[in-house]
This record gives structure tokens, C-alpha cells and sequence, in this order.
């Protein structure tokens, strides 16, 4: 089971994922982004993968795609809290270099100053 819940500030979308990364999740990430890109000039998104219980290849893949999607309409993207495999992989993969991460949501959120 996944759950993603939102915020909003300073026109950045604060998300935090709870349980799995599915696609289900992903698309309630692609739909409240695509609500608030409409209504404000949304300047980047932010998932926190704090509570985040599990993710495997596919989940990567639709985070990947999910960037794609993001930077299709200029808004940038940002994660933080990722556990310490999670980043490894990330690393490893080079996700890192094309995505911003950070150890806490208030380091994301200075990323977009």
C-alpha cells in the first residue's frame, strides 16, 4: 500500500511517500504536480522518502520517468530522506547526477533559493 500526501510551499510541492513506490503512487505524484502547475507557477517538486518502506526496479524506472515528465514542463526535481541503500543506488547509478538529493527537506528546499 502507498500513500502520497502534499504541500505547498513557496510554490514548491512538498510530497512524502508512505509505504511503496508503485505506480499508483506515481501517478498521484503526476496528478497533484500537474493540478498545482496549472494554478501556480509551480518551481519544483520535492518527494521525501522518510516513511518510504520499499521501492524496487520498476519504482526506480517510474521515478526516472517521472523526472522526464517533470523537466518536460520545466520544474525541477528534488529528493530527500532517502535510506542509505537507496542513495547508494541512486549513486551507483548515476541518479544523482541528474537529480537533486538531500539528506533533509528543509537542504531540498534551500535548493531552490
Amino acid at each position: 500500500m502507498s500513500l502520497v500526501q502534499s504541500r505547498l510551499e513557496n510554490n514548491i510541492c512538498l510530497i512524502n511517500l508512505e509505504g511503496e513506490v508503485n505506480q499508483k503512487s506515481i501517478e498521484q505524484i503526476i496528478a497533484i504536480a500537474d493540478e498545482m502547475r496549472k494554478e501556480i507557477e509551480l518551481r519544483g517538486v520535492i518527494i521525501n522518502f522518510k516513511e518510504m518502506n520499499y521501492i524496487d526496479s520498476i519504482g526506480i524506472g517510474m521515478l526516472m520517468q517521472l523526472f522526464k515528465d517533470f523537466q518536460s514542463w520545466q520544474v525541477k526535481l528534488a529528493f530527500c530522506h532517502l535510506s542509505d541503500s537507496l542513495c547508494e543506488y541512486f549513486s551507483m547509478s548515476f541518479i544523482d547526477t541528474v537529480i537533486s538529493i538531500h539528506s533533509t527537506e528543509e537542504e531540498a528546499l534551500a535548493s531552490f533559493a
